[in-house]
């Protein structure tokens, strides 16, 4: 909802509410009902679902690899893997 609204508010002839629909995916109305909304999620609740969004980018990122890898060793690339790596073979 802020992603909306700031770019709203940067430049309204460049992002009118049916572009902004259709970049996030929701409908017109919900996008000037947004627009229209005062609501804002308290500062703290904020940055704890910023923490969580991160780490969960970070788990995926880390599930990519892994699956990366085991793909490469099921072709019968012989992969280098440091001790102190993180990933694991399945």
């Amino acid at each position: 909802m802020d992603g909306i609204r700031e770019l709203y508010k940067a430049d309204p002839d460049k992002y009118p509410t049916w572009v902004l629909a259709q970049r996030f995916t929701i409908s017109p109305e919900a996008v000037r009902r947004i627009l229209k909304s005062k609501w804002r999620m308290p500062e703290d609740k904020t940055e704890e679902k910023i923490m969580k969004e991160r780490m969960r980018r970070i788990e995926r990122r880390k599930k990519m690899m892994e699956d990366e890898m085991h793909q490469m060793v099921r072709a019968g690339i012989k992969l280098k893997v440091h001790p102190d790596d993180e990933l694991r073979l399945k």
